[in-house]
């Protein structure tokens, strides 16, 4: 064995008392049995005296302490030899109190005060205090008297002490290893609670009280979250809470108590009394805080909402709209009169085109009580809630909202506290309010969770509006039609028939089918809705035209000017001059020999658009901007005074224009709501559907209609002028740069509102004037021929102004748009055409279509994609598209009795298809391939990834001192700091020499050969055999070129499919080409994605690519191996012995 030194002795006893009491816990273990027979054996005696010796020599230099601080925490001892044993024993004063040491260097055996280390006893792991803190955790604890227990090692720097006080109590203390600062739990309760401070203190942390300091320090209450103070709260007087920083809550408590003038406390709330009136509405009071910073200003914070107001005055700045400050009176007082759950925020400074105030509404199922509306909320105060917010749109002053599931729950506010009289500022019910927003909903794909929950919260107060319980029966259904296209199938809808659909149905086919005039525009269905609920629609008995119809020929003529928008443009534009550059930049492109023609003629056009560019005019103002200022004040009050003018003559003209023997009848039947009221969204309508207005006055003729149409017209365009010469007087008064007003100045309108209605509607809706680039390549897409590519610089709105025109261009004439994006941007795209096509007066159907190979298509599903919709546009991504063209041609090869029927489906789709970002779009690795046939078993495919492992074994199991770790310290990055049981995340810089990556390919393949595991023990045994061999095997592993025919006699063994995939790793720089990706960024596992679980392409962090796969298969091993090793396996991950096949299924060719 050779002989001991001191080093090999302080080893040896750390070894014996680690494996002594490493088994401590297998006591009442189910593995009790296999361990029982592990014990100590004192199985040298010859050399029993050398050992003791040297522990006796060693005592001095902290080695026998060393040994024993892995046990538990040793002070700085003296060590005394107990004579003629093999003990050591010390007596040391720790906080006041003397403790005994002993430890036995042979055996093991380590005593405090008489007491061998233990586990804790049941009448303190099982106390309600105990578990209430430390759930199922236990300790290895010595102890320090009968009733006292102190844990072995440190959690967090911290030692725990356990003592049983009486047969009902104990006490938790924790020690602070280096300060030997003592926080004591604490437990309080409501009736004991400090005064000022949140009830959300006391319920969601556990207390640590010190009493030296008078401090009480608020941890989170379970012993699992690392975290050591929330809050600290100092008990002398004056006594304040102090909340601390996320980024302070880890570090120790004695540099918190040394920077807390640094943090927010708290404050009573009666010192705040608006607190109890604002915020009551929408939030419990005792869940508010009220906090003061370091600079004197207040803060009321919202925790459960996430909301901060911050200032004392009743109109506190909002920190999370920080252009918003809480509204001075906080309730509507012209619009939900019987809902009151709510916060009212207004902007600070006016924006035009912008919301002036904000609605914030709690999430949550909205219900009646005591008559009032109110959103359902839990009391529980650690509870995370959300809330909707709605603005009042700038165009209408109507609420509207920017998601689904908001506009859903609007609904269900606006159904239930509806009554049967029209609201006065929307001039309808509020389930006639419900019925729009409904149909705003309408999505392609299945509902959601959350927005099916909301679906249902609208229907149970559908009661009061027969049209709205149909159509969120029909949506809910209409939502699963598409459900195939989708990786989430939801459950099968139940058909079972609903009383209230039924009895609504037979409510509202009695409408339809009465002479008497009914308000049919506001709670009737759409006729393609009739068509879907009714089949056939109702007509009423009587088919007479009302008496007086048509009677209106003429109404009074428009107090607006025709031109006066085409007039105040011009005036705004003479603001602006042009003038020619006085010198101009060379073409800064140096001329060079061009190869071809292709290269030539590119380079000539370059040129030629840069002088084009440099021969352009410069604009410039033509007066002073003061001067200017006061221009454009007084010509938008002008403009905004004929805005109010023709708002007032459209409504006038509608409401009474009526022949005199009909006035009484027409507003006795708008009284009782049997007639629509005109409202800002009406005239909307009217502009491109002129018929609409005789739902309000059927009393007018073609002539008039046209006329109503043609000052709607010229109303809504003067309401854009206006928002425009805003936008302009707010440019200039917020010190914008000259540029920015220039290009505002310039714009005016180059395109016929009479052939461009929708045009229109859009551009008030959306609150902008469509530029004259945009529309100039609009209309040019429009009058050229199909296949037109037009450019447009990056954020001069192609996608969100172009795209929007040629979809209502096309809709407008009965076509259907396809509209291809990206599949990155697609989920944006289509949540902004929803919102500003779908949910607006155009009424846009937007369907997404993302059909892909995995998709059950069936003759329903077929039915259903050619199902025609009116008014629709499709947006697709290239992938989807091209998927269900490639599944007609794979039923095609595989004679598929489907095959006739989608080819015939396909043929009968018309779209008018636009692209966007045509030159992403139509390059080659957008182009869908499929592989026609059965997947088959890939070759080799366990042994390509025992290869990959072993690879990675020897990376990183590698000694510090090898060549192999110099080389990866120099040219990768790895993490040092695990052990090498686990992964140490080695990643290969990007760029390194391809010397130095020969290098590192021959630093491997000798690393695997000097340290084969058991599956590559050949290596070892072949090159034992010369050194001929070894170089030849050398060879054939790392040169691409390199014979392998001196290798031929391992063809016949499996050891031969181990040398060719270790020759594929290493001599085709797979290995080095792997390890330079990037984790999650560049690859990783999508774990949305069924049934296989490999690595894929990521395109950016955590954002993985859409059914694209590897297309080499020993990447795709490598790579998914290495994604585990980051990411590790769950349990429901690791399947049984019995299906370890994984491989073969993942991975097949």
């Amino acid at each position: 064995v050779g002989a001991f030194d001191t080093n090999d002795v302080s080893n040896l006893v750390e070894c014996i008392v680690m494996f002594r009491y490493g088994l401590l816990f297998g006591e009442g273990n189910k593995m009790q049995t296999e361990l029982s027979w592990l014990q100590v054996q004192v199985a040298h005696p010859s050399r029993v005296d050398e050992i003791v010796s040297l522990a006796t020599t060693v005592v001095g230099n902290g080695k026998v302490s060393k040994a024993m601080s892995c046990l538990l925490p040793t002070p700085a001892i003296q060590w005394t030899i107990i004579s003629q044993t093999s003990c050591f024993d010390s007596t040391v004063v720790v906080r006041g109190e003397p403790e005994h040491y002993l430890i036995n260097v042979l055996t093991g055996c380590v005593l405090l005060n008489g007491n061998p280390p233990c586990r804790l006893p049941r009448s303190i792991v099982q106390h309600a205090t105990y578990t209430r803190y430390f759930d199922e955790q236990d300790f290895d604890v010595m102890a320090i008297c009968d009733t006292v227990f102190r844990t072995t090692q440190t959690c967090d720097d911290v030692y725990f002490e356990f003592a049983i006080v009486n047969a009902t109590t104990i006490r938790i203390r924790s020690i602070h290893s280096q300060t030997e600062r003592v926080l004591e739990l604490v437990e309080l309760t409501e009736s004991a609670w400090m005064s000022g401070l949140p009830i959300r203190l006391l319920k969601m942390h556990s207390h640590w009280l010190d009493c030296t300091q008078k401090l009480l320090v608020f941890r989170p209450p379970t012993f699992k979250s690392r975290v050591n103070q929330q809050y600290l709260a100092v008990l002398d007087d004056p006594s304040r809470c102090f909340e601390v920083p996320y980024a302070s809550q880890h570090i120790e408590l004695t540099e918190v108590i040394a920077t807390r003038q640094s943090y927010r406390y708290f404050v009573e709330e009666s010192t705040v009394p608006w607190i109890a009136t604002a915020l009551s509405k929408f939030e419990n009071v005792a869940y508010v805080h009220a906090m003061m910073t370091p600079g004197k200003i207040l803060q009321v914070h919202l925790p459960r909402y996430g909301l901060t107001f911050e200032g004392h005055t009743v109109n506190p700045r909002s920190l999370e709209f920080t252009e918003f400050h809480l509204a001075t009176t906080q309730q509507l007082d012209f619009t939900l009169p019987f809902f009151e759950h709510y916060l009212v925020l207004e902007r600070l400074v006016e924006c035009p085109g912008q919301p002036s105030t904000k609605l914030l509404v709690p999430n949550g199922m909205v219900v009646v009580r005591n008559g009032m509306v109110t959103v359902q909320q839990t009391d529980a105060c650690d509870a995370a809630l959300s809330y909707f917010t709605y603005d009042f749109a700038p165009h209408s002053n109507q609420l509207s909202a920017n998601s689904i599931v908001g506009r859903l729950q609007l609904a269900a506010i606006f159904a239930a506290s509806s009554s049967s009289v029209p609201d006065p500022h929307l001039n309808m019910t509020g389930s006639e309010m419900a019925l729009i927003l409904l149909r705003q909903c309408w999505v392609s794909r299945p509902w959601t969770e959350l927005e099916a929950s909301k679906l249902a919260n609208l229907a149970s107060f559908a009661y009061k509006e027969p049209a709205l319980a149909i159509l969120c029966e029909r949506f809910a259904k209409q939502a699963l039609d598409r459900a195939f296209l989708y990786v989430a199938v939801p459950a099968e809808p139940n058909h079972a028939p609903n009383e209230l659909v039924n009895t609504s149905k037979c409510e509202l086919r009695g409408w339809n089918t009465q002479t008497m005039p009914w308000n049919d525009l506001r709670r009737g269905l759409q006729p393609h809705e009739m068509i879907e609920a009714f089949g056939p629609i109702p007509r009423p008995r009587r088919h007479d035209s009302p008496p007086g119809s048509y009677s209106v020929s003429s109404i009074p003529p428009c107090p607006v000017s025709k031109d006066v928008v085409a007039i105040v443009e011009r005036s705004v534009l003479s603001m602006v001059e042009y003038q020619s550059k006085t010198s101009s930049r060379p073409y800064p492109l140096k001329k060079q020999k061009l190869n071809n023609s292709i290269e030539a003629h590119v380079g000539s056009l370059l040129e030629k658009s840069w002088h084009h560019y440099q021969d352009l005019a410069q604009p410039i103002f033509t007066q002073s901007n003061d001067n200017m200022e006061k221009v454009l004040q007084r010509t938008q009050r002008q403009v905004q005074g004929k805005v109010d003018t023709l708002e007032s003559y459209l409504v006038d003209v509608v409401r009474n224009c009526i022949p005199t023997r009909h006035v009484h009848r027409m507003n006795l039947r708008r009284a009782c709501n049997r007639v629509a009221n005109p409202t800002l969204r009406d005239m909307l309508v009217w502009a491109h559907s002129p018929h609409e207005v005789l739902r309000f006055n059927p009393y007018f003729s073609p002539e008039a209609v046209k006329a109503i149409q043609g000052v709607t017209q010229l109303y809504l365009a003067t309401v854009v002028l206006n928002a425009r010469l805003c936008r302009i007087l707010h440019l200039i008064e917020s010190t914008a740069s000259d540029a920015q007003v220039l290009q505002e100045l310039q714009v005016t309108r180059t395109w016929s509102i009479e052939d461009h209605p929708r045009w229109l509607v859009f551009e008030v809706e959306g609150s902008l004037q469509i530029r004259p680039e945009q529309a100039a390549i609009a209309q040019h897409l429009l009058n050229e021929s199909s296949g037109t590519i037009c450019q447009l610089n990056m954020g001069l709105g192609k996608t969100r102004v172009i795209l929007p025109l040629l979809i209502l261009h096309y809709t407008s004439q009965g076509h259907v748009p396809r509209v291809h994006i990206l599949g990155p941007i697609l989920q944006e795209a289509l949540a902004f055409f929803h919102l500003h096509l779908s949910a607006s007066t155009l009424a846009i159907r937007i369907l997404d279509q993302p059909f892909h190979r995995q998709a059950e298509l069936t003759s329903f599903g077929m039915s259903i994609l050619g199902q025609p919709i009116m008014n629709a546009c499709y947006v697709v991504a290239p992938e989807h598209r091209l998927s269900l063209e490639m599944k007609l041609q794979e039923w095609v090869y595989e004679k598929n009795v489907h095959a006739e029927p989608l080819a015939a489906l396909l043929a009968q789709s018309k779209f008018v298809d636009i692209f966007d970002e045509v030159d992403a779009l139509l390059h080659h690795r957008y182009q869908l391939v499929y592989a026609m046939g059965t997947p088959d078993r890939l070759d080799n495919c366990e042994t390509r990834a025992v290869v990959a492992q072993g690879l990675l074994a020897v990376l990183n199991t590698c000694d510090r001192d090898s060549r192999l770790h110099q080389w990866i310290f120099q040219h990768g990055l790895q993490n040092t700091n695990k052990s090498k049981s686990a992964f140490r995340e080695i990643r290969l810089k990007v760029g390194v020499p391809e010397a130095a990556l020969e290098e590192f390919r021959r630093l491997v393949a000798h690393a695997m050969i000097a340290h084969s595991s058991v599956h590559f023990q050949w290596l070892g045994l072949w090159c034992q055999k010369s050194s001929a061999h070894k170089d030849a095997l050398v060879r054939c592993l790392l040169l691409k070129d390199g014979e392998i025919d001196g290798l031929q006699c391992l063809a016949s063994t499996s050891a031969y499919a181990s040398m060719l995939a270790l020759r594929g790793f290493l001599a085709f720089g797979i290995l080095e080409h792997c390890l330079q990706q990037r984790p999650r960024v560049q690859y990783g596992v999508d774990p949305h994605r069924h049934p296989k679980r490999l690595a894929i392409p990521f395109r950016a962090a955590d954002v993985p690519s859409a059914r694209a796969e590897f297309g080499h298969p020993d990447v795709s091993i490598f790579l998914t191996t290495l994604a585990y090793y980051y990411q590790g396996l769950t349990e429901t991950q690791v399947p049984p012995l019995e299906s370890m096949p994984m491989l073969s299924l993942m991975f097949s060719k």
